[in-house]
């Protein structure tokens, strides 16, 4: 006996080939072997041959519990199983509370091992109530990687940091080498264009995107790479809806470091 615990037969694709009548095997939850031809003996075997074998998905932003009465992770990692995606990263802005101390992230930890049908990573977050003190009890508890905001959608769930905010949050994360994401948008310039289009009866579908002009975008993403630069941190934003801002900046192809 091989000691592999499971073995799949099938047309496998990897990123970097397709072995047509292939096989993996598993072993303590790992894939540690891959041929074609004859496969070899497993405690269960998954014949898919004629199947296509592809890797799993990861989701890489997911807001499973960031709206009140939300599916919860339960019913997203099933829809996500179901559409081949086999780890979800659910993004800290959960409501009512946001994950910015070690007790929520236990909660939310306990929820995932219950209820998660795929692997879930979680990412953790900083706000006025608990202090950037917390950064390191959710670094020890786990998190994946910290998200932050220079626009305040919500003043607890979804609190805008400061400049001097971030780079303490940076300096404080940065040793850890997870990456300090940013929602980037400038929020006194988001907010003056809003009044200024409410107030010219100017609230069509198409609004949005004149109130969200690509220069607030750019401003917010210089800022979070200089307080990158400053503190040594790993520093991304997290979106970006125009492409005049990936012009200006001249990619050509999102690096990946640039993509949460």
């Amino acid at each position: 006996m091989s000691g592999f615990s499971l073995v799949v037969t099938g047309n496998i694709v990897s990123s970097s080939d397709v072995v047509v009548d292939g096989w993996f095997a598993v072993k303590d939850g790992k894939i540690v072997a891959k041929g074609a031809g004859q496969p070899p003996e497993a405690e269960k075997v998954i014949d898919a041959r004629g199947k296509w074998i592809l890797p799993g998905v990861i989701d890489g932003q997911v807001h499973a519990r960031s709206q009140a009465n939300q599916e919860g992770l339960g019913i997203a990692s099933r829809a996500a199983a179901a559409g081949g995606i086999t780890v979800m990263v659910d993004m800290p802005y959960d409501d009512p509370e946001p994950i910015a101390c070690r007790a929520l992230l236990d909660e939310k930890i306990a929820e995932v091992e219950s209820d998660s049908h795929v692997d879930v990573a979680l990412f953790g977050t900083l706000n006025n109530e608990h202090g950037i003190e917390a950064a390191a009890e959710l670094i020890s508890g786990g998190v994946c990687a910290f998200k932050f905001s220079t626009f305040e959608a919500a003043p607890n769930r979804f609190p805008r940091l400061t400049e001097d905010q971030l780079e303490e949050a940076f300096r404080e994360i940065g040793p850890s080498g997870l990456a300090c994401s940013v929602h980037n948008q400038m929020q006194e310039m988001t907010r003056k264009n809003i009044a200024r289009l409410i107030e010219a009866n100017d609230t069509g579908w198409d609004a949005f995107l004149r109130a969200h002009t690509p220069l607030i975008e750019n401003l917010a993403t210089a800022q979070i790479y200089e307080i990158g630069a400053e503190t040594g941190a790993r520093a991304m934003w997290c979106m970006c809806r125009h492409p005049a801002v990936l012009k200006s900046m001249k990619c050509t192809e999102m690096p990946d470091t640039m993509s949460v």
